[in-house]
């Protein structure tokens, strides 16, 4: 599968920066079903922004340029019981990315949140806009589980964690 993908904003306002951004990418994701129930997902994206900012309070005009790159491969396997009523899965997620750290001078306006739950610790980018990126390699690990009675009620829980490979400046403190 491959995706392309593109984003054109414009910022105009009477006080504060305006800025103009064009992002390009593309992205190869190859999907791969085992016979033994595991899922690997394989995938490998580039993106390029382009940003125009005029800021007349702090005098930070002009051109900004950003590159950004990834290869991902998500592994998980799902264990159901004998009985149906339990899903235990293990998931592994590499990410291999250049620590670039980011680009300091775009200005951050739709990426102000960044909050690491079982939503989002598995995305190659955590940020909730295109603004910030997340760069660095990592390994992200976690265990979801489901627990369903014979109705309709039933329990999940999920736990996880990130271990960053190198320090990386992209991420709030």
């Amino acid at each position: 599968q491959i995706v392309v993908n593109g984003d054109a904003t414009v910022l105009e306002r009477e006080l504060g920066p305006q800025y103009r951004r064009m992002i390009g990418g593309l992205e190869w994701r190859k999907p791969l079903r085992f016979t033994d129930g595991s899922l690997v997902d394989v995938s490998a994206r580039v993106r390029g922004d382009l940003y125009h900012i005029d800021d007349s309070l702090t005098g930070d005009d002009g051109f900004q340029s950003r590159g950004y790159s990834a290869l991902t491969m998500n592994w998980e396997k799902p264990y159901l019981s004998p009985s149906g009523h339990q899903v235990i899965s293990p998931q592994v997620m590499l990410v291999l990315s250049p620590n670039s750290g980011g680009n300091l001078k775009i200005p951050n306006e739709d990426s102000d949140s960044l909050e690491l739950n079982s939503t989002n610790l598995f995305e190659t980018n955590r940020f909730s806009g295109l603004d910030q990126v997340e760069t660095g390699s990592r390994v992200v690990y976690g265990l979801n589980s489901m627990i369903s009675q014979g109705d309709d009620t039933f329990y999940q829980f999920f736990l996880g964690q990130s271990y960053r490979l190198t320090d990386n400046n992209s991420l709030p403190t």
